[in-house]
């Protein structure tokens, strides 16, 4: 996750997030936030290196600290490579939440990628394209001026405009399920 000037690699300042998924969770921004694994499981990723990624289950999630850091931002994209092997309502990729949604990065039960922010309601983003069970589907949204971008494999796929910004209420920051217990 970063505020969004321009892409930056992996090493920009304006990165605030960047979790390599696998064996180790480790968060390899310059922030080097701390995330906790509950019930995660390594796999082997797109490439097929063992324990390259994390496969998560319905109560499994990563919890990452320093929520504050991701708070009053003007702009930002979310981005993961997901390789889903199954379709149901909101499969959680990242969120920023509880009471509502600062941000959500999801899939929903027909596979399009939902991008979403709560401020007195939802407001949506909705991928075009649906992402293909049992593939690594490379998965990216942007923020800006009040308008979703959604990028399928780099390519943009869908977007919409919101009327409001997020809150920035959110004290959560998991990866995987929703929040504890959610079920996401």
């Amino acid at each position: 996750m970063a505020n969004h000037k321009g892409g930056p690699a992996p090493d920009s300042r304006d990165l605030l997030l960047w979790l390599p998924l696998g064996a180790s969770i480790e968060d390899k921004s310059p922030l080097a936030h701390a995330a906790e694994a509950v019930g995660v499981s390594s796999v082997p990723d797109r490439t097929g290196k063992e324990d390259g990624a994390c496969q998560f289950n319905s109560d499994s999630y990563l919890a990452v600290d320093g929520v504050a850091d991701f708070n009053n931002l003007d702009e930002f994209t979310l981005s993961a490579w997901i390789g889903p092997t199954t379709r149901r309502e909101h499969l959680n990729i990242i969120s920023k939440v509880t009471p509502g949604r600062d941000f959500n990065l999801q899939l929903n039960a027909q596979g399009h990628v939902i991008t979403h922010i709560e401020n007195q309601g939802y407001e949506f983003g909705t991928s075009k394209s649906a992402v293909p069970l049992g593939e690594w589907t490379f998965v990216a949204t942007t923020f800006k001026d009040r308008e979703w971008k959604i990028y399928l494999n780099g390519q943009l796929d869908a977007t919409q405009r919101v009327q409001k910004n997020p809150v920035w209420t959110g004290p959560l920051l998991p990866v995987g399920n929703l929040c504890p217990q959610a079920g996401e």
